[in-house]
């Protein structure tokens, strides 16, 4: 297993933070993973995850590769955090996920989808598509993040994916 932090050539330092960049992991993976496609769409989807339940605690410590055998893959999330919202107009990650750097909002995750190995329609349909599954309304987020032993999430549903999922207007622009 490797850290994010190891192949994104970075350390805890605020120095070397630049380098905190899913975008830059993404990019990374594509050399060492075995399956770079998979793997690219499945970290696009935990950084909409992660910006969806406000998860601050997203550094490249809490994402790793893994070999399982002789084949190198992302490996499975760990470590999320659900965080209470402190702020209702802006929301950042701990890593960069767009042109406008940490700022979790669709139009932010999505100005980077091709280099998730994604096209433009398909990366829409994966933001709408974990709006619809865990925004405001719906009941399919919180039973199982409860059953999976997550203690922390009375508010964040309601108040982060209403913020974030209300601004999802941006999927209907050309």
């Amino acid at each position: 297993m490797i850290s994010a932090l190891t192949v994104l050539r970075a350390d805890e330092s605020v120095l070397t933070r630049t380098r905190w960049s899913y975008i830059l992991l993404a990019e990374e993976m594509r050399r060492i993973v075995a399956q770079p496609k998979k793997d690219a769409h499945e970290l696009f989807r935990r950084m909409c995850f992660n910006a969806l339940i406000s998860n601050l605690d997203d550094h490249p410590r809490n994402h790793a590769l893994i070999a399982r055998d002789q084949h190198w893959a992302l490996s499975p999330a760990y470590d999320l955090k659900p965080s209470p919202v402190i702020a209702q107009e802006r929301r950042d990650l701990a890593m960069e996920c767009g042109d406008q750097g940490r700022f979790a909002n669709a139009k932010n995750i999505l100005s980077q989808h091709a280099r998730f190995l994604l096209d433009k329609d398909e990366s829409h349909k994966m933001v709408a598509g974990m709006c619809e599954q865990m925004g405001p309304g719906t009941t399919q987020f919180a039973p199982v993040a409860f059953q999976r032993g997550m203690r922390e999430l009375s508010e964040v549903p309601s108040s982060t994916l209403d913020f974030l999922c209300r601004r999802t207007s941006v999927l209907a622009q050309p």
